[in-house]
């Protein structure tokens, strides 16, 4: 999968870019399965206020972030180091901006689960993108 912005505008804009894919795990309510490498990190959290979302801070250690314990949607902002999902099998699944072309220099994570009974064990929601600070693109 790849993502290309094009713009064939005679003015400048700003847009955010991310995907977000699902990552199968054994079930996410088990302490084997957390995320790993987002420690230390300023994050945006959706779930606390819908309408205007809060700064919080992953403090490192703490093992408040490395697992999902309820409905989750959160963006982590400029993560430096690599972040993935232990899925509950001894493996862990890592996103990163070398994986695609279109995506050097995302350096921010998109976690979720929706936690809704018939789907939400058995996945957890982890993207990579561009959305803390807009890209600017120049016309054509």
């Amino acid at each position: 999968m790849d993502m290309e912005v094009e713009n064939t505008g005679s003015q400048c804009f700003e847009y955010a870019l991310a995907l977000k894919p699902h990552v199968a795990v054994t079930d996410i309510e088990q302490p084997c399965v957390k995320l790993v490498g987002l420690d230390d990190c300023v994050y945006l959290d959706y779930i606390l206020h819908q309408t205007k979302q809060r700064v919080c801070f992953a403090s490192g250690g703490s093992g408040n972030t490395s697992r999902l314990k309820g409905p989750t949607n959160r963006v982590y902002l400029n993560s430096k180091r690599p972040t993935g999902v232990e899925v509950g099998t001894g493996c862990t699944v890592y996103v990163h901006d070398r994986t695609v072309q279109s995506m050097r220099g995302c350096t921010d994570r998109v976690v979720w689960n929706s936690w809704e009974p018939d789907s939400f064990r058995w996945y957890a929601g982890l993207g990579i993108g561009t959305l803390g600070k807009l890209v600017r693109l120049e016309p054509e």
